[in-house]
């Protein structure tokens, strides 16, 4: 009998990511990976850029959900792990933007491969079909963020996976 992860449902689990309940978070945005996806129409934003860099509450919530990744670098990007299917993470997964959790980060799970506070801890956006499309946002403070009505690009960014989701 096969064991079905978080991952496997939503395209991300908490044990990659992590979480920050007491006093302000710290977090440098989601750094976007494919700025030609659909999702990033109408944004401006550019690979590398940093969507909610400077939004209220941050976007990367007090709770995140991440993917395994080997590589994590602001200015080349992220890399999925090449284990990433054999932990959940499904077939055709597309990383959009990933917003790295620190070292200073409350709680970054331990994890198959990694011991506590180990690897690389994300907050990652991403979209795969399996019987439908997911889009996963991996933060609880995505709705916060959107009623601030600061941020355009989120707001944009929302239209379209609104949007994109109805005509599939």
């Amino acid at each position: 009998m096969s064991v079905m992860t978080e991952d496997s449902l939503s395209g991300a689990s908490y044990r990659h990511g992590g979480g920050w309940w007491d006093g302000p978070r710290r977090s440098g945005g989601y750094r976007v990976q494919q700025p030609d996806h659909w999702i990033f129409t109408e944004t401006g934003l550019a690979r590398g850029d940093a969507l909610g860099r400077h939004s209220w509450p941050p976007l990367a919530g007090y709770e995140c959900d991440g993917v395994p990744l080997d590589v994590f670098d602001a200015g080349h990007g992220a890399l999925l792990s090449v284990w990433a299917d054999g932990d959940g993470t499904p077939d055709g997964y597309a990383l959009l933007a990933a917003a790295r959790l620190g070292p200073d980060w409350q709680e970054l799970p331990a994890r198959a491969r990694h011991a506590a506070g180990e690897g690389i801890h994300t907050a990652a956006m991403g979209l795969f079909t399996r019987n439908g499309t997911v889009f996963s946002a991996g933060t609880t403070d995505w709705a916060q963020v959107l009623d601030d009505g600061r941020d355009r690009q989120l707001e944009r960014v929302t239209r379209n996976v609104l949007d994109g989701l109805l005509r599939r």
